[in-house]
């Protein structure tokens, strides 16, 4: 039973992850200026959802927290707290504290002191969200006003203002009564319960509430079944009914909510005060007053006719003596549920692990059968099934790459409060799909990207204006993909990289030699060297030197790369380019030497034979070849790879493939011949020997052997070899 437990409560607080990135988007929406009804419920829901779990699994800190933030931002969904700037920002802290109270429950870190954050939200709670509390907006009783001194009338007689003692005309002597009168009860609470089509979902009985509700001294008074439709048009899955449900006075208001805890949050829950009887309020009317009747006894609250006046707004019509039904509520769309299930990461895995399998015996099967027997055996439907699963499984781990983007505007405002400097942030791209474990791994990268913009790039503003630029500093966050790879781009339109400041730093703690003459691409990667900063002090931000070198690891982990271009005076731009999947890929088998490798066929655009002079020399180290009048470098793997000189043909004995590059455009790839088009499986060097510049990976073919896989942008942006002190020698198939 335990371990069950224990299982259940780590859904639950899968669910408080998924909640909180959820509340934590609106939030920074709101802080944005979007406060639409929207974003505000989107948040409520989230924080609901958490107080629930909690209350249920006795994290009793995490749920009186949580239900404190839940109630102001009830108020705020109600529209009887405005969503202000000052209000958003107390939510945002509150938001900080909700976050470090899931990891207390958790046991990730310790108890947070949440004393002054809950001071902050009941004031808002208290002041309805007005900063200056000094009196009431609206006060609840006026005070009776102060009598007037007595004046003397035209005959000179002052009115008598203190008590005296009457006289009955007929003799009779006043007698004194005493009356103890009782204070009126409360009016009762009237509930208006509506499940959603979510209520009803996976077998759950929306009934538990409403006999919770019953068991506080509840009573049913009537169903509204005014939108059941007719018997053709019925939908089982759907709910219809409106349960209307008298709950005594003297019960509180929040012992009343938590009956609807676990309910779908899109469900209808209204819990309003019941007006008093037309019959007995007082109010002034110029007929003549009526003959005294003897005062009618109190009804029984099932009885009573009050149920028309529980509408928040109550309608201009006089009320009738005869009591007349609620108003259907209007029907409102219904969000179609989707049916999901949580599935552990290692089991997607696994299940990638064995598809990748697949294909390798699929491979196998291709090599060793004649074209004939593939056809016998149906092979090719074989292939066409696997690659289907493949696809399914991929999409399976795929997610918005939206959940590594939705920290980054709220890490900026922390940022700009802390260097006092002003930044607009643009995203785009957000929608672009990312395999998971993508996803889980440039989140690091991508805060220190950040981090490293707003206090190395972006200027402050009187240094932006005097450099004749606006005082707000502008980051562009953005995805996209381009074959089969992700381009994760932050760039700013600050002051650029200092390359002289660089190369001073980088020859100070020893990175490079003083007598080393580099490129500016090269100078820029010295930002990316361990325990390199160009920072003078160290302070919150940066000053270290492991920023940037968590950024090129984590993503040369992922079997990536970082770009980095920058102009002085105008910007820097970073870029991690990263593979879209970390599993199969469809590629084409080329032979260079001797060796094969595994070119991306997503790069390749045409493949060209050479005619004599097609291809010519420019400089001694450099070629192009002429294609329909215009010239394309072209790159020789051998030169490279390091292959030695008498491997080396001549182009009308090779093959040159145009590529498409993200950094150099088309390019020609020479080869020697090309065996196949064959997909294959991804197999990391990270984890079996180390990052190579020009290779992404390397794969099992079919017949046992190892081919690499090349990285075109990687290999058409080196200047000569990629890896000297790693020849590829010896692993010819």
């Amino acid at each position: 039973m335990s371990e069950e437990l224990d299982e259940i409560q780590g859904i639950f607080f899968e669910e408080c992850a998924e909640g909180l990135a959820v509340a934590e988007q609106g939030l920074s929406a709101m802080a944005a200026g979007d406060v639409s009804k929207e974003v505000i419920a989107g948040v409520f829901r989230a924080v609901h959802s958490i107080k629930g779990g909690s209350g249920a699994f006795g994290h009793e800190a995490l749920r009186a927290f949580s239900h404190c933030f839940e109630n102001v931002l009830d108020e705020v969904r109600a529209e009887r707290i405005p969503a202000t700037p000052g209000v958003t920002k107390v939510m945002l802290t509150a938001f900080d504290i909700l976050t470090d109270h899931v990891g207390a429950a958790q046991g990730t870190c310790a108890l947070p002191n949440d004393a002054a954050v809950l001071a902050a939200l009941e004031e808002i709670l208290a002041n309805k969200g007005v900063a200056d509390a000094g009196a009431p907006a609206t006060p609840a009783v006026e005070a009776a006003p102060e009598p007037a001194a007595p004046v003397a009338d035209e005959f000179g007689f002052t009115p008598v203002t203190a008590p005296v003692e009457e006289i009955d005309p007929f003799g009779f002597e006043p007698v004194e009564v005493s009356l103890d009168l009782e204070p009126a009860a409360p009016a009762p609470w009237i509930v208006h319960f509506a499940p959603s089509r979510a209520a009803l979902a996976n077998g759950a009985e929306p009934l538990l509430s409403v006999r919770e509700v019953e068991r506080l001294g509840g009573t049913i008074v009537g169903v509204d079944s005014s939108a059941l439709p007719p018997l053709r048009e019925l939908d089982p899955e759907e709910s219809y009914l409106v349960w209307i449900i008298s709950v005594p006075g003297t019960i509180e208001e929040s012992a009343i909510a938590e009956c609807f805890d676990f309910v779908a949050p899109d469900s209808r829950v209204e819990i309003t005060r019941a007006e008093p009887a037309p019959s007995v309020v007082a109010a002034p009317a110029p007929a003549p007053a009526p003959a005294p009747e003897p005062e009618p006894e109190p009804e029984p609250v099932a009885a009573a006719p009050t149920l028309t006046l529980v509408e928040k707004t109550p309608a201009a019509a006089a009320p009738t003596a005869a009591p007349t039904p609620a108003a259907p509520p209007e029907p409102r769309p219904m969000d179609p549920v989707q049916q999901t299930i949580r599935v552990d990461l290692t089991k997607l895995d696994m299940l990638l692990n064995l598809v990748g399998e697949l294909v390798i015996r699929g491979s196998i099967l291709s090599d060793r059968l004649s074209p004939a027997d593939q056809e016998r055996v149906e092979l090719p439907e074989l292939a066409r099934l696997t690659r289907e699963i493949q696809d399914n499984v991929m999409s399976l781990r795929a997610q918005p790459i939206r959940q590594a983007f939705s920290r980054v505007p709220r890490m900026l405002r922390d940022l700009g409060a802390e260097t006092g400097k002003q930044v607009v942030l643009e995203i785009s791209g957000e929608t672009t799909e990312v395999d998971k474990g993508v996803i889980e791994k440039i989140g690091d990268p991508l805060t220190h990207m950040i981090r490293n913009a707003m206090d190395h790039g972006i200027e402050k503003p009187a240094d932006r204006i005097a450099a004749g630029k606006s005082p707000e500093g502008q980051i562009t966050l953005s995805a996209e993909q381009k074959g089969a790879r992700i381009f994760v781009r932050v760039s700013d339109d600050g002051k650029g990289i200092d390359r002289v400041r660089v190369k001073a730093k980088a020859i100070e703690k020893g990175i490079i030699p003083a007598d080393a003459v580099l490129s500016d691409e090269e100078i820029d990667q010295l930002i990316c060297a361990p325990g390199f900063s160009t920072a003078e002090t160290i302070s919150s931000i940066s000053g270290r030197g492991v920023g940037m070198d968590v950024v090129r690891s984590n993503v040369e982990a992922l079997g990536g790369r970082v770009d980095i271009t920058s102009t002085p005076g105008q910007g820097t731009c970073f870029t991690m380019i990263l593979p879209l999947t970390l599993a199969i890929l469809d590629g084409m088998i080329v032979r260079l030497a001797g060796q094969r490798f595994v070119l991306p066929l997503a790069n390749v655009i045409e493949t060209v034979r050479p005619e004599p002079g097609q291809v010519r020399a420019m400089t001694p180290t450099s070629e192009v070849i002429e294609l329909r009048g215009a010239y394309l470098p072209v790159k020789r793997l051998t030169d490279l790879f390091g292959f030695a000189p008498e491997t080396r043909r001549i182009p009308e004995e090779s093959l040159v493939i145009i590529v498409e590059s993200e950094t150099a455009g088309n390019v020609g790839i020479m080869v020697d011949t090309i065996d196949d088009r064959r997909e294959v499986v991804i197999k990391s060097l990270e984890q079996n020997l180390h990052p190579i510049r020009g290779l992404g990976g390397a794969t099992i073919l079919g017949d046992g052997s190892i081919a690499l896989i090349l990285d075109i942008d990687a290999l058409v942006a080196t200047h000569g070899q990629v890896n000297s002190k790693f020849p590829l020698k010896g692993l010819a198939a």
